[in-house]
């Protein structure tokens, strides 16, 4: 029979057979921890992540809302560097639906950081969802006035919305900040060239 003091055991058994891929153990012992000792912020956060790994997104979601809620780590750390962290390895791994996920979980614990902003505006562009890439970028843009990833990024999504003059404005800040930058320098490019051809340059 489990004791109320063995709910730490169990935390650390569920992120042991978590990382054994075996999820549904995982689920049940960090369930069972959470039961005995529901304000431990990484119990929610390491059943948030095997809910992940069932593809549970809203039951992650809901899981990570929760350990937001308690704000902090045992130790004083803020999740937000956890949830980032995570949410880069799916985003480099091409799983966007479940980066998302994180990125989200980032900013509502620290909405402040512009480079969680520009991580799932461009995980929301690489979706097809520009307006929602936008408005990431846009908060971005507010943060960080004077980092030229920030227009760089922002004038590719406004390429993809048809947005050209508006993107060509975007490109050329990123220029005046990075001038010598061949990536932004090619969009550049790119864009006028598509302005030209519309016979709506400036």
């Amino acid at each position: 029979m489990i004791v109320t003091d063995d709910w730490f055991t169990l935390y650390n058994e569920g992120n042991a057979l978590l990382e054994l891929g075996l999820v549904d153990d995982a689920i049940t012992a960090l369930q069972e921890s959470i039961q005995f000792n529901a304000e431990f912020a990484l119990s929610h956060r390491s059943l948030g992540d095997a809910y992940i790994s069932k593809n549970k997104l809203q039951k992650a979601t809901d899981c990570f809302q929760k350990a937001l809620d308690l704000r902090v780590l045992s130790d004083g750390t803020s999740l937000i560097f956890a949830f980032f962290v995570d949410g880069m390895e799916f985003d480099n791994s091409r799983k966007y639906d479940k980066a998302l996920v994180y990125y989200t979980m980032a900013i509502k614990e620290e909405p402040h950081r512009p480079t969680v902003h520009i991580s799932r505006g461009i995980v929301y562009a690489q979706l097809d969802r520009f307006a929602e890439a936008l408005a990431d970028f846009d908060a971005a843009v507010r943060l960080s006035p004077g980092d030229y990833q920030v227009y760089y990024n922002r004038g590719l999504c406004l390429i993809e919305m048809g947005r050209y003059r508006e993107a060509e404005d975007d490109l050329s800040y990123a220029l005046k900040f990075e001038p010598w930058d061949s990536e932004s320098l090619l969009e550049y490019a790119e864009v006028i060239a598509a302005l030209r051809q519309m016979g709506d340059s400036r």
